[in-house]
């Protein structure tokens, strides 16, 4: 489940709680802390929405702290996600 306080710091939702239209809106509003919903990343972001639904949380491990895409880590996070314990190093053909 999906809860505004998870996408921002508890001054930020302190702040606006009682505004209700801000609160409807915020879902679309840049998040203040890093989730796994960010409506920009994934409307204009540069992973593919089905990647993205693939991944679901662990998409987040495909940015840096930076907010850069780590495009070469794709094989990585899918085998994170598989539960396999290697790293694959054969290339994905998305990766191409």
């Amino acid at each position: 489940m999906l809860r505004l306080r998870d996408l921002m710091s508890e001054e930020a939702y302190q702040a606006i709680r009682y505004n209700h239209v801000r609160l409807h809106r915020q879902y679309v509003m840049p998040n203040g802390k890093r989730h796994d919903y960010d409506f920009y990343m994934i409307c204009f972001g540069p992973m593919p929405l089905a990647q993205r639904g693939a991944l679901a949380e662990a998409a987040l491990a495909a940015f840096g702290a930076d907010g850069a895409y780590a495009r070469k880590q794709k094989s990585e996070i899918r085998s994170q996600k598989s539960g396999e314990s290697h790293r694959n190093d054969a290339p994905h053909p998305s990766d191409a």
